[in-house]
């Protein structure tokens, strides 16, 4: 099945749900972002389903949200969330409340909501070429998708501020060495990792596991649903601000931006 540019293929008990816009390095339009959602919805509700692989095409996870010179909001949304917003919180609860695990596949760039869906995932398998980056402030905003909530869970409150702050990328490595990353391994190999690592939960009890993983997140990642109405909120103001206006021209115009 294909929605947008997200490829959704059962193998057996697997879902692989496969980004697909090698062209625009798998960026993700809001409906892109959303069908992740509802690909991830409709393998949780399955109940032969045993463990969920999210990946992209390509040599490339994703390269984060696809902009257009408007910017990620509109006029239309004044009094309300721009949609994709609303889209990538669904994506987010998706992953993290899914009754199987998830398991990220990343090659090349997670960059932008890219790293945010990746890092919410549960395991995380990495090329060794693969890298983190959030380079949400270039643009005038700031991380979104749960990012600093489900990174200060895996790397600390120093490491995720170095991170969000600094805007630089973080190495497959440096990742798996701070905790982020379940395993490094060689490049264009982290999609045949992840379904031998998926292949492995046909041996365990689908409610234990879900159990196992809703424990975990409830330590973890407590009151996700309010962190991210609240994010969507304020991210909303930044999207709506003139340095995101100006960053997106920047963008475009290959440019530094003028803040």
């Amino acid at each position: 099945m294909s929605v947008d540019t997200i490829e959704v293929e059962d193998r057996g008990a697997v879902s692989v749900v496969s980004i697909r816009n090698p062209k625009a390095k798998n960026a993700l339009s809001r409906h892109a972002i959303r069908a992740i959602a509802e690909a991830v919805q409709a393998a949780s509700a399955r109940g032969s389903t045993r463990a969920v692989v999210l990946t992209g095409s390509g040599g490339t996870f994703s390269a984060g949200a696809a902009l257009t010179p408007g910017g990620l909001a509109s006029a239309e949304d004044e009094d309300t969330l721009p949609p994709i917003l609303d889209d990538v919180a669904a994506a987010i609860t998706a992953i993290t409340t899914c009754s199987v695990p998830v398991i990220a596949a990343v090659e090349g760039a997670a960059a932008g909501v890219g790293a945010s869906l990746a890092i919410a995932s549960d395991l995380l398998v990495a090329g060794e070429g693969a890298y983190f980056l959030l380079p949400f402030g270039r643009i005038g905003l700031m991380p979104d998708g749960a990012v600093m909530r489900t990174a200060v869970a895996a790397l600390g409150r120093a490491r995720t501020l170095d991170l969000a702050l600094r805007q630089q990328r973080l190495p497959a490595e440096e990742a798996r060495s701070a905790g982020l990353v379940a395993t490094t391994v060689a490049d264009g190999t982290a999609l045949d990792t992840a379904l031998e690592w998926a292949a492995e939960f046909s041996g365990s009890s689908r409610v234990a596991l879900a159990h196992t993983k809703e424990w975990v997140n409830r330590a973890a990642l407590p009151e996700l649903d309010e962190w991210l109405r609240d994010e969507s909120h304020a991210q909303a103001a930044l999207m709506r601000g003139d340095d995101h206006v100006e960053g997106v021209a920047a963008f475009f115009e290959k440019r530094p931006p003028r803040y």
